[in-house]
């Protein structure tokens, strides 16, 4: 049995900070199988939009690592209309850290599929998204599609209603949320699931790893004496900045932090500090485009504040 969403008033849809065409779906077997899945494997409904919606989307939180990128999207369609081919685009947003709807806008990719059956339980699809450069922030994001169901009337999502837990879904547009448990009070989960990559860069004992995972620090010292090490990463740490210790882990030497100017001068900046006078390198690197910045101490020095507001010209 398939069920139409409650209709939305009308609104414009803001625009979205990444917008591009990613290849047709393909029918995988199986389907995105490594990756984050949160149904049972077997789909009691399908949830879909009535004409009068017009433009809107209908997606299921994820919660993959932070700066994972986000290579593949398969979603399970089904339909009840003689047209067999639908223009849809995946969309990607924040999660809300408070009310846990949709937040910010982060991709639309523009796609196609064909050949949905009408069938249950539908069929799932794959997409290719490894070029659009998603990587999942902190927080979790919502992904799912988003159509025009005037013009494009009767597809549907597959659903999951009797899985284990209830996993955040919601139908509608930025701003406009209505959680999909209010029309459909067994909904579980939602047919859509992801493939991630590894993040590049991997946190260790002697690696920081910053702005969702974008950029690997690490920091390498040497005493007057000659001895040598590598410093060591606080758990104490945000996304854009943390501290290092090299003697002692209750003892922090060494502050670094990476931000974002590329809406001031279209560079990331690395701004640092350090309370200590011995010599050290520390490295910095931009895994998205492998630039590295290497900052040197002389041994013996009193370690200067460092204010690189050029270091990357890597924008985005």
């Amino acid at each position: 049995m398939v069920h139409s969403g409650a209709p939305w008033p009308s609104t414009l849809l803001a625009a979205l900070l990444l917008s591009a065409t990613v290849a047709a779906g393909q029918s995988p077997d199986p389907a995105c199988a490594n990756g984050l899945i949160y149904d049972d494997g077997t789909f009691e409904n399908a949830y879909g939009l009535v004409a009068s919606a017009g433009r809107r989307s209908i997606v299921m939180r994820i919660d993959p690592p932070p700066g994972s990128p986000i290579e593949r999207v398969c979603l399970c369609w089904i339909r009840n209309t003689a047209d067999t081919d639908l223009d849809f685009n995946l969309v990607f947003y924040t999660a809300e850290a408070t009310s846990g709807e949709p937040g910010s806008p982060i991709a639309s990719l523009s796609t196609t599929v064909s050949a949905i059956p009408n069938t249950p339980p539908g069929a799932f699809f794959s997409f290719d998204v490894s070029s659009a450069g998603l990587v999942a922030p902190p927080g979790g994001l919502y992904v799912g599609a988003e159509w025009d169901a005037a013009a494009e009337l009767g597809f549907f999502l597959c659903a999951d209603q009797d899985g284990p837990s209830t996993q955040p879904g919601f139908s509608g547009v930025e701003g406009q949320w209505r959680d999909l448990t209010i029309a459909h009070p067994d909904y579980k989960a939602l047919a859509i699931r992801t493939e991630l990559g590894e993040p590049p860069c991997q946190p260790d004992a002697e690696t920081l790893c910053l702005r969702d995972g974008r950029f690997q620090v690490e920091v390498a010292w040497q005493t007057p004496a000659g001895a040598t090490g590598r410093g060591h990463p606080v758990e104490e740490s945000s996304d854009d900045s943390g501290m290092f210790w090299f003697f002692n882990p209750q003892n922090w030497e060494f502050l670094v932090k990476i931000l974002d100017g590329c809406a001031i001068n279209d560079h990331y900046w690395v701004f640092s500090a350090a309370t200590t006078n011995v010599g050290y390198t520390l490295s910095v690197t931009d895994t998205r485009t492998a630039t590295v910045n290497h900052y040197d101490n002389p041994i013996g020095s009193a370690a200067a504040a460092l204010t690189d507001t050029s270091a990357f010209a890597t924008c985005p």
